[in-house]
């Protein structure tokens, strides 16, 4: 199984990329990686705030560096020993461009949207699992637990055995059971 060195979380300091932090320390701490914090302040935002505050865009960035520290302080401790980035941008090509500076093997993400039931991931998540160059693992709010069931699909390529063996090495960590799914279509004559 190929090992976990980097990882890199998001957080938009919303209570789902809170749950995604929490289980991206988890899974450092379990495997000795790197982590990586990024909160992304969009671009239009902060062009905003700098006309409506007259605060330079230097100004801003500290400004969410400062609340970044201090947040992850507050819900992580102060003993995290991540390494923590703010940047001002576009969220997903920021994401991107850290996945690939910092070689990331898993990049974790509250599955956040704005879904009223809770279960769809939102805009950037779905996004961000289909160009990511990583693994990426979408944390549900509220999941401030040890997995106790973890499923991965599998369709026999080499995507799905990586995902195989995260499932696998999740599971074990945490002693859950694993369950695999693979969905045979019928054959049309």
């Amino acid at each position: 199984m190929k090992k976990i060195s980097n990882i890199l979380a998001g957080t938009d300091f919303s209570e789902s990329s809170q749950d995604g932090l929490a289980e991206a320390l988890r899974i450092a701490r379990d495997t000795g990686a790197n982590l990586t914090i990024l909160h992304v302040v969009d671009t239009e935002l902060a062009n905003h705030v700098e006309r409506a505050t007259n605060l330079s865009m230097a100004e801003i960035l500290d400004h969410a560096s400062d609340r970044l520290v201090k947040y992850l302080d507050d819900i992580l401790g102060s003993d995290h020993g991540a390494r923590v980035e703010a940047l001002i941008g576009c969220p997903f090509v920021e994401i991107l461009r850290a996945a690939k500076t910092h070689a990331v093997d898993l990049l974790v993400l509250g599955s956040g949207g704005s879904e009223m039931d809770g279960v769809h991931a939102g805009v950037l998540a779905r996004r961000c699992v289909r160009k990511v160059p990583a693994m990426v693992l979408l944390v549900r709010e509220r999941l401030n637990q040890p997995f106790r069931s973890v499923v991965a699909c599998v369709d026999f390529s080499d995507n799905s055995n990586e995902a195989v063996e995260l499932a696998a090495q999740v599971a074990n960590q945490d002693g859950a059971d694993l369950h695999l799914l693979h969905v045979a279509r019928p054959v049309v004559p």
